[in-house]
């Protein structure tokens, strides 16, 4: 990305100016190029100075998501600057005000004498948004009071807000507060603003931006709550370190009135991918997206209590109704889609039967579906999902099953389409796992099966012949994340013989040490395998010395391709095997290596971190204490 944005950025002084409006390279070059910079807002930054065909096509993917780029970090922890970041915000809010302002400029200073206004923004900015998460949306509005410029005042302006008097905001030269009461009372067609009178300036803000953009982007195709940012980051892609991932104070309103923007205009026509963790009662937000959104291909959602109860708790009786009732709106949701393709349900409390009745409606489209902490009575969501032959991707990640009992009619299950199955942090029994591995299809992709939530699994003493299966059964395995005792880390060589295409490797073990078998396998990965793009080696059971993990890297294969490489909780891994490192790729030029994470009780000095960090683009390292039991930062 670094050698890109340097290269525009040299392209553009040099260009010659009779050239300036033409694009130097035809447009089916340009465009690629600037979508695969769509996550990296230095380099767009860099490309809108090229010429005129690049500016006009950069605006295009910088404008589409704009609060994601403004609180996305390379580096975790970052160090931004927090007065830059509300001064950007600031400045961010101010141009999609200042967009309406001229839209509507006719109709709000009818009545206004001496009203002058400068001119227009270059570009309506708000046609380009595809990409809008409320978090994001409501951090940038506080950082737009808090910044610099209205410290001093920002107090004072507030309470004349609640009294019902004029206050002016970030620019001095237009009466922003007057303006929104316009947009609520008057262009956007309700009466939403007394609900705001006795509130906050930054309630009303946030009311008047959403509604906005609910209202007023035509292309908007992506709306998420998503608390954690599991799924609106990227791999390499961190939130902001110094803001909250979860704001206390989001207005209640904006889940209760989201549903009454969508009958104002045709923007979530367009709508494909719906992200909503979080745990308020969103039902009627549900039921009216079900009647006016009809083409999401991506939804993902939590359907939870309030918060965690015990079983017989007042407040949790109190709560099931409305469990079950957006439980119900969910069902709807789904059935009112056209083609939904990808299905994720986090945490379900209630109504799991009712939600799977109904993604049988989407039998042909679906491909994807993914359960996260979700808690099942038995094994009968495999016979919910047997229609389902187009499925291509199964995950059920950290959750239980009350029985392991397998009903007659499960045998005659086939996923013939599946790719990808990860039962990562999921216990199983070794049974039901092998019955589960025989309905796969050979030219299984990837497999997950990671740490596993049963203390008594790394008690087991005996090695289990799901990973002999797992070698015979799937030849075409690329993607393979497990947990492994040290008494099986022999039968993960069987893996690595049959499964020779295997590129991403994840591999997690116990507390205690394997002896010599560790080093053997790391020896034997580098003779079998010639295609390792990603190594992962996590827990103390990975115990190598240097000139082991020397040999290992010396094969060429394996620094030609391997670019990510993670060493986590070791307890060894130190200053001699980060020499090893930067001693190999010294001697190589075509390095591939793009990532190095390495979490170690060993120290290892500032001085070869700072060696290997001009080599390998990312570098993390974090210094753990063994506390005799277990690994703490």
């Amino acid at each position: 990305m670094f050698r890109i944005s340097k290269f525009l950025c040299k392209y553009s002084k040099e260009s010659p100016k009779k050239d300036q409006n033409l694009p130097s390279l035809p447009c089916e070059f340009i465009l690629p190029i600037i979508c695969h910079l769509s996550n990296d807002k230095k380099s767009l930054c860099s490309c809108l100075l090229v010429n005129r065909f690049w500016c006009l096509e950069t605006i295009k993917v910088l404008w589409s998501k704009p609060f994601k780029l403004l609180y996305t970090c390379r580096k975790k922890p970052c160090f931004c600057s927090i007065e830059k970041r509300k001064s950007q915000a600031a400045n961010l809010l101010s141009t999609y005000l200042s967009c309406l302002l001229h839209k509507y400029k006719d109709s709000y200073i009818q009545n206004k004498s001496n009203f002058t206004i400068s001119s227009s923004p270059l570009f309506y900015y708000i046609d380009y948004l595809h990409d809008i998460d409320l978090n994001e949306l409501y951090s940038a509005v506080e950082d737009w009071i808090k910044s610099s410029s209205n410290k001093k005042r920002i107090s004072a302006d507030i309470l004349k807000f609640q009294q019902r008097n004029y206050l002016k905001l970030p620019n001095d030269k237009y009466n922003y507060i007057d303006f929104m009461k316009f947009l609520t009372n008057s262009s956007f067609g309700d009466e939403i603003l007394p609900k705001y009178s006795g509130s906050s300036l930054r309630d009303l803000m946030v009311h008047v931006v959403v509604k906005a953009f609910m209202t007023q982007c035509p292309k908007l195709e992506r709306i998420s709550i998503d608390l954690r940012h599991t799924y609106t980051r990227e791999q390499m892609e961190y939130f902001c370190s110094t803001l909250k991932q979860e704001p206390e104070n989001l207005p209640v309103e904006i889940y209760e009135t989201l549903n009454s923007y969508t009958g104002n205009g045709p923007c979530l026509d367009q709508l494909t991918e719906l992200i909503c963790t979080t745990r308020r009662w969103k039902s009627t937000l549900l039921l009216s997206l079900a009647k006016f959104a009809h083409n999401i291909k991506y939804l993902i959602i939590t359907i939870s209590y309030q918060r965690d109860y015990f079983v017989s708790d007042p407040a949790r009786v109190h709560e099931l109704p409305k469990v079950e009732q957006e439980a119900s709106c969910l069902a709807m949701l789904v059935q009112s889609q056209k083609a939904l393709k990808h299905f994720g349900l986090h945490v379900c409390s209630e109504g799991l039967p009712t939600i799977m009745s109904a993604l049988e409606s989407q039998v042909i489209s679906l491909n994807s579906i993914s359960f996260v902490n979700v808690k099942f009575s038995g094994l009968e969501i495999f016979e919910n999902i047997r229609n389902f032959k187009n499925l291509q991707t199964l995950s059920i990640k950290s959750s239980s099953f009350d029985r392991f009992t397998f009903s007659l009619s499960l045998k005659n299950l086939e996923f013939s389409f599946l790719k990808e199955l990860n039962l990562d942090g999921t216990y199983i029994s070794a049974e039901v796992l092998e019955k589960l591995f025989l309905l796969c299809p050979r030219n299984l992709e990837s497999l997950g099966l990671g740490k596993h939530t049963r203390n008594d699994i790394y008690m087991h003493r005996t090695p289990r012949k799901v990973l002999i299966l797992i070698a015979t059964l799937f030849p075409n395995l690329k993607n393979l994340k497990a947990s492994i005792y040290p008494s099986e880390i022999s039968q993960l060589c069987s893996i690595f013989t049959y499964c020779q295409d295997l590129s991403h490797i994840t591999l997690i073990g116990s507390a205690s040490r394997s002896g010599d078998e560790s080093s053997n396998l790391l020896l034997y990965i580098s003779e079998i395998n010639q295609n390792l793009k990603e190594l992962r080696l996590e827990g103390s059971i990975w115990s190598f010395s240097s000139f082991t993990f020397e040999m290992f890297l010396k094969n060429r294969n394996i620094l030609k391709n391997l670019q990510v490489l993670e060493i986590i909780d070791s307890k060894d891994f130190g200053n001699q095997h980060l020499q090893v490192i930067i001693k190999c790729l010294e001697e190589i030029d075509d390095v591939a290596l793009k990532k190095l994470v390495i979490s170690s009780c060993e120290p290892i000095t500032s001085k070869h971190l700072e060696r290997v960090k001009r080599i390998v683009k990312n570098v993390s390292y974090q210094k753990l204490i063994w506390t005799g039991r277990t690994l703490t930062m």
